[in-house]
C-alpha cells in the first residue's frame, strides 16, 4: 500500500483482513492500523496508549476513543471534560441529537455545555456551537467567540458577554461602529439607548403626618372585623409574618424553540400555612383541603391500585407461573426445559434468536420439525381458564400487573430485540428489568413442552451456579430471582448451559454444577439400571428371597468388578438355588449387557447407597434427562470439531463429572450433548470489535436444535 503509508513513520503498509501492518517493526503505533470512520484512511492506531487518528489532515486526529457502554462501539470521546459517544445512532444520544445548522445532517448533539456535531465531513465537527443572540441559529462559535452563519448580522463580529445584562451580545472588534457597546435593546449600555436622567434623591426627614405604618393597619383591620362579630369567609395571610414580596427576576433570553437549557430551580423560603381571623381576634391556621379519594381505574380491581414493590410483584408473577402455567388444572406438568449461563455468555442474544425462529419458523428460516408449532402464551387466557376451572379469583393477579413481567418469548421478548438491535446491526440488549420468557411447543394445538427462562441481570445467574448446591436446596442467602432460577432447574427436564468460550472460569464454576447434576440423576438412574439387570435375570429375581440375594451379590459385583464371563449350565432365564458361583456370574453377565446398550462408561459408580450428606433431597431434579451444553459466540472465536471434544480440551478438571452425569442421564432416557452456536452465523469486525453483520445474512447456527433434540428424544 504505497499510496497508503503509515502515518506515523511513513513506511509501507500491507493490508490483510481489514487491517493494516506498518512494515516498520519499531513504530511507536504498535504496528497495527483499523480504517478511520471520518477520514477512511488506514490510521487508527489501537495502540492502548493511542486509540485514535494519526492523520493530520483529520478532524478526529489526537481525539482518543474509547469503548462505549451503550452502543458496543469504539466511539465514546472526552470533550470538555465530559465523555460523550460521537455515534450517531447509540442509544445514549436518541434524546439529544438534531440536525446540525452548517451540514444539514443529524448529527448534532444538543447537551447543554457541549453543542457540537459529529458528522466527519462537517467542516465544524466536534466544535461547539451555541445559539446567536441576534440570528437565534445553533452558529455562534464559543471558542472564536463569532457567528458562523453568513445570514447574520453579526457575521463573524466579535462578540463577548455583557456585564450590564450578562447576554453574550456586547461588540469586541475594535474597528467596528459600535465597539464596546451592548446590542441587546433592553440593556442599559445598549449604543442607541436615549439618554436618562438621573433617578430622583430619596427624601429625606421624618414620614409625613397620617402615614399609617403596617402595624397599625393591622390593627385597624382586626378592629374592624371584631366589630362586625363576624368571621371572614376567605382566608388572610398576616401582614405581620408575611415576607415582603420580591420582584420577579427578569426571564432568561431566548435561544430559539430548537435548544433548551435546563436552569436549576430556585430556591425559595416555603411560606407560612394560611391563616382566618377568629371572633376573639386571634388569628387560627386553616387546615388544608383532604386529599381526594384516589379514582378507580377501569384496568385494575379495587385493591390493586398501589402496585407492590419490585420484589413483591416478581414473587406473585413466578408463584402464578409455577402454579397456573408449568402444571394444569389437574396437577400434572408438561415438559420444561430452560436456559442458564454465566453473564457475558450471551443468553440474552441466543433467546432473541430462538424467539425470532420460532416465531417465524418455515418463512424466515428453514424449519426441519414438522409436527410441531409454536402456541401464543397469552396470560390473560390463562387467568380466564383457571378462573372457569375454580381456581380462587382473588389469589389470581390481574393481567395488567402479570403481563409487564411475563411475557411470549417468541412474539414478544424476541420480535423488540430483532427489530430493535440485531437487525440494525447491534447485540441484543439485556432488559432493563426482570423478565420471566416463556414459549409454548404444541403438536396438534396441545403444548407437550415449554421454553421457560429468566431475562435479568447476569449476576444473578452467577451468584446462582457458583453457589448452585445452596440454591437448590432453598437455603437463604439468595435473592428471589436467584431462587427461582433454581427452582426452574429443579423442575427442568432439558437444561440448555450456555458457554463463552472466553471466560476462564467456566471449568471452576461448572464443575460444581456437573457434579450437582450427576448427583442428583444418580439414585434414579441406578435404580432403572437395576431394575433392567433383574429384568435379564428372570421374574423370580424381582422379590422374595432370590430378590434378596439378587439385590446382595448385584451390589458385591459392582463393588468388585467381578463380572468375568463362565459357561453357565443352567437355563439362562432360571436362578440356581444351590450356591451363588452361577448367580454371581449371570448378574455379571446381565451388568454388561445393560452397559452396553446404554453405552455406559465402565467406571461409572452403581452401587446402590444412600444418598449422602453432601447430595440434594430426593426431589431435586427429578426430571432432568437432557443437558445440552452450549458453546456461543463460535463466529468469534476458534471452533472445536467435533463439540463433543470440547470437555478435553478446554474443561478437563470436569470431564469425569460430565461422563459420569452423561451415563446417569443415559439411563434416564437422555444424554448430555455439546454444540458449536453463533446466533448470527456472521460478524463483522469493527473498531477491533465484533458486530452482527447484515440483516439478510443473519444465519443462526445450532439455536434451536437443542432444544428440539431433547424434544426428539423425549
Amino acid at each position: 500500500m504505497a499510496d497508503n503509508p503509515c502515518t506515523i513513520c511513513g513506511a509501507p503498509l500491507s493490508l490483510k483482513e481489514g487491517r493494516a501492518f506498518c512494515s516498520n517493526d519499531e513504530c511507536s503505533s504498535g504496528g497495527l492500523f483499523l480504517r478511520c470512520g471520518y477520514c477512511r484512511r488506514y490510521s487508527f492506531s489501537i495502540h492502548p496508549d493511542q486509540m485514535s487518528c494519526s492523520n493530520s489532515s483529520c478532524h478526529m486526529t489526537g481525539v482518543k476513543r474509547s469503548y462505549c457502554q451503550h452502543c458496543g462501539k469504539t466511539s465514546e470521546v472526552s470533550i470538555f471534560g465530559q465523555s460523550i459517544c460521537v455515534n450517531r445512532n447509540c442509544k445514549s444520544n436518541a434524546k439529544v441529537i438534531g440536525h446540525c445548522f452548517f451540514c444539514g445532517k443529524k448529527a448534532f448533539l444538543k447537551i447543554p455545555e457541549i453543542m457540537v456535531c459529529t458528522k466527519g465531513d462537517c467542516p465544524y465537527i466536534l466544535k461547539r456551537m451555541e445559539p446567536c443572540f441576534h440570528c437565534k441559529a445553533i452558529a455562534f462559535d464559543f471558542k472564536g467567540k463569532v457567528c458562523r452563519s453568513a445570514e447574520c448580522e453579526y457575521h463573524e463580529v466579535k462578540i463577548g458577554s455583557c456585564s450590564t445584562c450578562g447576554v453574550v451580545s456586547r461588540i469586541l472588534r475594535q474597528d467596528h461602529e459600535h465597539a464596546e457597546k451592548c446590542s441587546n435593546k433592553k440593556c442599559a449600555d445598549y449604543y442607541d439607548a436615549p439618554p436618562t436622567s438621573p433617578p430622583a434623591a430619596a427624601p429625606q426627614g421624618r414620614p409625613l403626618k397620617g402615614v399609617v405604618s403596617e402595624k397599625d393597619a393591622t390593627q385597624i383591620i382586626r378592629e374592624k372585623v371584631l366589630a362586625t362579630e363576624t368571621e371572614l369567609d376567605v382566608p388572610i395571610q398576616s401582614i405581620e409574618d408575611e415576607e415582603p414580596q420580591k420582584s420577579p427576576p427578569a426571564p432568561p433570553p431566548q435561544h430559539g424553540d430548537d435548544f433548551e437549557i435546563a436552569l436549576p430551580r430556585s430556591i425559595t423560603k416555603p411560606r407560612e400555612p394560611p391563616t382566618r381571623v377568629s371572633p376573639s381576634g386571634r388569628l387560627v391556621p386553616v387546615a388544608p383541603p383532604e386529599a381526594p379519594p384516589p379514582t378507580p381505574s377501569r384496568f385494575a380491581p379495587a385493591g390493586m391500585l398501589e402496585r407492590p414493590s419490585t420484589e413483591e410483584s416478581l414473587r406473585s408473577v413466578f408463584q402464578f407461573l409455577r402454579d397456573h402455567v408449568l402444571t394444569d388444572e389437574k396437577g400434572a406438568r408438561t415438559a420444561l426445559f430452560t436456559v442458564v449461563g454465566l453473564s457475558g455468555s450471551g443468553k440474552t442474544t441466543y433467546l432473541s434468536a430462538l424467539g425470532d425462529i420460532l416465531a417465524h419458523r418455515g418463512v424466515r428460516y428453514h424449519y426441519p420439525w414438522s409436527g410441531v408449532d409454536v402456541k401464543r402464551f397469552d396470560v390473560e387466557k390463562v387467568i380466564e381458564e383457571r378462573s372457569q376451572s375454580g381456581a380462587d379469583s382473588s389469589r389470581l393477579p390481574s393481567a395488567i400487573d402479570v403481563h409487564p413481567l411475563l411475557k411470549d418469548l417468541a412474539f414478544d421478548f424476541a420480535s423488540e430485540q430483532i427489530s430493535g438491535f440485531l437487525s440494525k446491526g447491534q447485540w441484543a440488549r439485556p432488559s432493563e428489568e426482570t423478565q420471566f420468557l416463556v414459549a409454548q411447543l404444541a403438536r396438534r394445538g396441545k403444548v407437550i413442552a415449554r421454553i421457560v427462562s429468566i431475562e435479568t441481570e447476569g449476576k444473578e445467574y452467577d451468584s446462582t451456579l457458583k453457589n448452585i448446591r445452596d440454591r437448590v436446596r432453598g437455603k437463604d442467602g439468595g435473592s428471589h430471582i436467584q431462587g427461582a432460577i433454581a427452582d426452574l432447574l429443579g423442575r427442568a427436564e432439558g437444561i440448555v448451559i450456555l458457554l463463552d468460550p472466553a471466560n476462564d472460569e467456566n471449568g471452576k464454576i461448572y464443575l460444581d454444577v456437573f457434579r450437582l447434576l450427576g448427583e442428583s440423576v444418580s439414585t434414579r438412574a441406578i435404580e432403572r439400571f437395576r431394575g433392567a439387570v433383574k429384568q435379564r435375570l428372570g421374574t423370580r429375581a424381582r422379590g422374595g428371597e432370590k430378590g434378596k440375594k439378587v439385590d446382595q451379590l448385584l451390589n458385591d459385583v459392582l463393588r468388585d468388578g467381578d463380572e468375568k464371563p463362565r459357561k453357565s449350565t443352567a437355563d439362562e432365564t432360571m436362578l440356581i438355588d444351590d450356591g451363588s458361583t452361577e448367580l454371581r456370574f449371570r448378574i455379571g453377565e446381565a451388568i454388561k449387557e445393560v452397559r452396553g446398550e446404554h453405552d455406559l462408561p465402565p467406571d461409572l459408580p452403581l452401587v446402590s447407597e444412600r444418598a449422602s450428606k453432601s447430595h440434594p433431597g430426593p426431589s431435586a431434579l427429578e426430571n432432568l434427562k437432557h443437558v445440552a451444553v452450549v458453546i456461543t459466540k463460535s463466529d468469534m472465536h476458534p471452533v472445536i470439531s467435533p463439540a463433543d471434544r470440547y470437555p478435553d480440551q478446554k474443561l478437563p478438571k470436569c470431564r469425569p463429572a460430565i461422563a459420569a452425569l452423561d451415563g446417569y442421564l443415559r439411563l434416564c432416557g437422555g444424554g448430555i450433548r455439546f454444540y458449536n452456536a453463533s446466533a448470527t452465523g456472521h460478524t463483522i469486525l469493527k473498531d477491533t470489535l465484533y458486530y452482527p453483520a447484515a440483516e439478510n445474512t443473519l444465519t443462526p447456527i445450532n439455536i434451536a436444535e437443542p432444544i428440539f433434540d431433547m424434544l426428539e428424544r423425549r
